[in-house]
């Protein structure tokens, strides 16, 4: 064609491209200017019959010269028509100036080639300045490798590695001169999936593209509290894309003049038929209006179909300020972007008339589900949405932020769906309103959001992965039957999502933000050289916890906890529980003595009533005490309306029915205690939304079976090692920890509770007999980079779920009952120093890689005791002699002979010391009984010891240990 008419190809195309907009503006002119004398269309003069015959000619030689393109277009999927521009600035530059790729096309193209050799010639080209790096694709023409050049130039000049952004595993291609220029790589995004969200009906698996831990995990409970109450329902009030142009008269009467002209119902038709020839899904909606001064901003609202929309409308918007040039000449365009749209921007307008699909949805949540799910009260949310949300907000001056998170959900799942993320900005715009309903036992939650900018077709939504992601939901690409269906759906969607995600956070919060990883330190006080308390919370303060655990409610030590930012949890004494069980002005007298005097100065958030009373050495008394102790200590705290303190009780893992080796979907409770005691308990906690607060050893399970249990795999060392298949349910557990978790949660499975969420009220490892510096250490430290990981990690009955935990202990305890190595769990020695080389600070551990750390001393005892080992009263046993009186009569009182061998004329009768009587008696029992599982504990005050304690021809019974840890044998002195 070039040569046929002896002009260079650009002069051809220019004179054409004029020919067709000169005829097609004369034509134009000529309609308008019938339709307002009512002269029939169809009557033509020999100028319009020309101007007709020429349109005809030039779009014919521009559809031949261009249509290729064209075609290709609509069966390769692309959209052109309603490309997704980000924002007024981008678009007059394209409008107006050539793109980087067509202002090369007279450079001379490179050979496209991949050899290094010549890689390695244009990456000098670009470092040396002789070739634009923006000109790469055009010059190479193969994207993938233009973006590898480009990255390495990048690298050379800057002197900066990009090894760690990705290059390999996109297609380069489809963002061409559509999503992104000059790209040198890609940045990874996890995708999360929340649901199923119930909406309308159906069901929806959300993706949210985030790397904010707990969002999904909380969004995720948010649509189960939905789904559990039959779904949400949504109502699309508006859909209408925006862009307003600013422009300039000489006078502020006449812009006043084309306002009224605008707005005069009279004259929309012609506009609209002007505004809408741009796009065949384009549909004008109505033109606002502002003057300031002799300037005037034209709001326009259009439909769009199934695109977001801004390239539409702003075509729309440009054919109508062509049209009014006719009649306003001296009209001058400042921008096609005067703010008024308002984009990317908070702004009132979008807030009170809308911008894209303004959206309204809605829930009602059953009493039941806000306090077995949620975990809170339905009056509870109430009042924090009044006070946070709405008052909160409006103290704050906030502009469409009446919501607690919005913005998180909308911007996780506009990242997945390929919509512009800097729209969160008006999209995010939402208020959320909360009310008690049916009697005040339901909650009716809404989310309204005037401002949700999408769309399933042009931009990101092309992208293979975010195209994968529309397609989960059902939205993909354009709706032919009805378009704009697919883009209201996304839009409903979003603002389910959001519902979802208001509703989860708002019950965190309302029940003491206990959706936040939560670790803490226990204090005991069993030291005979420990410091002062105030001395000791200063160093608590230097571990840098979130919460403390005391053993009693010590006055000195909640006064020095005063204004301290610690969640502290107290404790009610065993010795306590028969009589506060019986007497209910007793447990006010308690909780007015030891908790009013301090709440709120001190952060009181858990109330723990006794210490493993449930363990099998406590008698049936005091385990039956326990319940009616803890529902009078509630009903204390409640009247009192002490807020936020949660009642709850320590429970061992002896309350589970032992089987080796440890298979948690056949963990049941003790028979003895599963009926009577632990279904009861567990009705009043998941009544109450407290914790199953639980101690938990991970040591004492592998000392009890080196052989069968691992090392490392008892540390949380062994994830991708040491792995245990449970066979009832097929989960693989890769730690100790998490397989002891899973079988409480099991065993309050088979009881009815399937929610209650557990607590780790103790754990740790010690440092001494039978362990070491080394393994403490390693323990600790991945058991706080396993809880406070993000996402949250769970266990693999609860993956996701967040566990709050105490470690023990603040200090090595040189009083403390039980066996000797309860002395050895301390992070800190008594003068303060550290027991590791590194002090154990908390917010430090979990993202301190090992490297950081100093060497750990080397493990010299990973191997259990070998041989004989006694059970005798450890150090401190004697400080309360009724109580080793009554627990060496329990010893004696089991039908072996024990009596006969302390009684006077007995072997072992002298010297007659009470300790020494004590240490025959339990040295005896255990002897008799640790074959059937039996404890060398006696409530406290006994003790392992591989010292022999016989003496003269008193002989202690004993038991043999093998290299395994197993008994192998036991010795009976007393049937001699």
């Amino acid at each position: 064609m070039d040569a046929a008419f002896h002009f260079p190809i650009y002069l051809t195309n220019g004179v054409f491209f004029s020919l067709f907009f000169s005829v097609a503006y004369f034509l134009l002119h000529r309609w308008r200017e019938r339709i307002r004398n009512s002269t029939p269309l169809h009557v033509v003069t020999h100028s319009e019959l020309f101007a007709v015959v020429s349109l005809i000619a030039s779009a014919v030689y521009l559809v031949g010269f261009f249509g290729l393109d064209f075609v290709q277009s609509v069966f390769t999927g692309k959209y052109s028509d309603v490309g997704n521009w980000d924002s007024a600035d981008e678009e007059i530059v394209k409008a107006v100036a050539p793109g980087p790729y067509e202002a090369v096309v007279a450079v001379e193209k490179l050979e496209t080639t991949s050899s290094e050799k010549e890689d390695e010639e244009v990456v000098k080209a670009v470092v040396e300045g002789r070739t634009a790096s923006y000109s790469l694709e055009s010059k190479i023409g193969d994207c993938k490798r233009a973006a590898g050049i480009r990255r390495e130039a990048l690298q050379r000049i800057t002197g900066k590695s990009l090894a760690d952004l990705p290059l390999d595993g996109f297609d380069y291609e489809s963002i061409l001169g559509q999503c992104c220029e000059m790209p040198v790589g890609y940045i990874q995004i996890p995708v999360g999936i929340a649901g199923p969200l119930l909406l309308d009906g159906k069901e929806y698996s959300v993706p949210m593209a985030t790397t904010e831990g707990c969002l999904v995990a909380s969004t995720n409970r948010g649509c189960k509290a939905i789904y559990l109450c039959g779904g949400a329902a949504s109502v699309v009030l508006r859909d209408g894309m925006t862009r307003a142009p600013v422009v300039r008269f000489a006078t502020a009467k006449r812009a006043a003049e084309l306002k009224f002209f605008l707005e005069d119902p009279m004259n929309f038709d012609i506009i609209s038929v002007v505004f809408d020839k741009s796009s065949r899904f384009a549909r004008l909606q109505g033109i606002k209006c502002a003057v300031a001064g002799k300037n005037l901003y034209m709001r326009f609202t259009c439909s769009t179909g199934d695109a977001m929309g801004m390239n539409m409308v702003s075509k729309g918007v440009q054919n109508v300020l062509d049209f009014l040039h006719m009649d306003f000449p001296d009209m001058d365009v400042i921008g096609i972007s005067g703010n008024f749209c308002s984009d990317k921007k908070p702004a009132a307008v979008n807030w009170i008339d809308g911008r894209g699909k303004s959206v309204v949805c809605e829930a009602i949540i059953k009493q039941e589900v806000v306090r077995k799910v949620l975990k809170t009260e339905v009056a509870a949310l109430v009042e924090l949405n009044m006070l946070k949300n709405l008052t909160g907000s409006a103290v704050a001056g906030a502009l469409g932020g009446f919501n607690a998170h919005a913005s998180n959900i909308v911007s996780a799942v506009f990242i997945a769906t390929g919509q512009d993320p800097a729209q969160n900005v008006e999209s995010s715009q939402c208020i959320t309103m909360m009310e008690a309903v049916n009697d005040g036992e339901d909650l009716h939650v809404s989310v309204t959001m005037p401002s949700i900018e999408v769309g399933t077709v042009g931009g990101g939504t092309q992208l293979a992965s975010q195209s994968a992601c529309l397609n989960l939901l059902g939205v993909k690409g354009s709706n032919r039957e009805s378009p704009g269906s697919n883009s209201r759906l996304l839009a409903t969607i979003v603002a389910g999502a959001v519902l979802a995600g208001e509703l989860s956070l708002m019950s965190a919060l309302a029940a003491g933000g206990e959706i936040s990883p939560e670790l803490g330190i226990c204090y005991g006080q069993l030291g005979n050289n420990l410091p002062s308390r105030s001395e000791s919370v200063q160093l608590l303060k230097t571990l840098k916890p979130k919460a403390v655990k005391l053993y009693d409610a010590n006055p000195q030590i909640l006064n020095a906890l005063r204004g301290q930012n610690l969640h502290v949890s107290i404790m009610v004494p065993n010795q306590l529980l028969p009589s506060i069980s019986t007497n209910q002005t007793l447990a006010d007298r308690w909780v007015r003595t030891n908790v009013s005097p301090f709440y709120p100065r001190v952060r009181i958030r858990y109330l723990l009533v006794g210490n493993e009373v449930l363990s099998s050495w406590n008698d049936n008394a005091t385990q039956l005490s326990l319940l009616p102790a803890m529902r009078r200590i509630h009903r204390s705290i409640t009247s009192l309306k002490l807020k936020k303190i949660k009642v709850g009780t320590p429970i061992a893992m002896d309350v589970i029915a032992f089987e080796s080796p440890l298979r948690p979907s056949n963990a049941t409770f003790r028979a003895d205690i599963s009926g009577p005691v632990m279904k009861p308990l567990l009705e009043f906690l998941n009544q109450t939304h407290s914790f199953f607060f639980l101690d938990v050893y991970p040591f004492f399970q592998w000392a009890s079976d080196p052989v069968n249990i691992g090392l490392e795999y008892a540390l949380l060392k062994a994830e991708t090692i040491n792995k245990y298949a449970d066979p009832g349910t097929r989960l693989v557990y890769g730690n100790l920890l998490d397989q002891m978790l899973d079988s409480v949660i099991f065993a309050m499975r088979k009881l009815g509770y399937l929610d209650l969420r557990l607590f780790i009220a103790e754990t740790g490892d010690i440092d001494q007999i039978g362990a070491n510096i080394y393994n403490a250490a390693t323990y600790n430290r991945n058991l706080v980079k396993k809880l406070t990981a993000k996402p949250p990690v769970g266990t693999p009955a609860r993956p996701g779920e967040v566990i709050p935990a105490f470690i023990f202990a603040l200090y090595n305890e040189n009083k403390k009952g039980g066996q000797s190595t309860e002395h050895h769990f301390g992070l800190m020695y008594p003068n303060g120093s550290n027991v590791y080389p590194d002090r154990f600070c908390w917010q430090d551990v979990g993202r301190t890689p090992e490297s950081k750390y100093k060497p750990l001393p080397l493990p010299t005892n990973d191997e259990p005791h070998k041989g004989k080992i006694w059970c005798v009263v450890t150090e401190g046993g004697d400080s309360n002699l009724k109580a080793l009186r009554s627990e060496m009569a329990f010893a004696c009182g089991q039908g072996n002979g024990t009596w006969d061998r302390t009684r006077p004329g007995g072997k072992c009768y002298k010297p007659d010391s009470l300790v020494g009587h004590a240490s025959y008696a339990f040295s005896s029992n255990w002897a008799q009984f640790r074959k059937f599982s039996g404890f060398c504990f006696f409530n406290g005050p006994a003790a392992q010891s591989t010292k022999d304690p016989s003496y003269g021809s008193c002989k202690f019974p004993s038991i043999t240990l093998d290299c395994a840890g197993k008994q192998v044998k036991a010795e009976r002195t007393d049937k001699d």
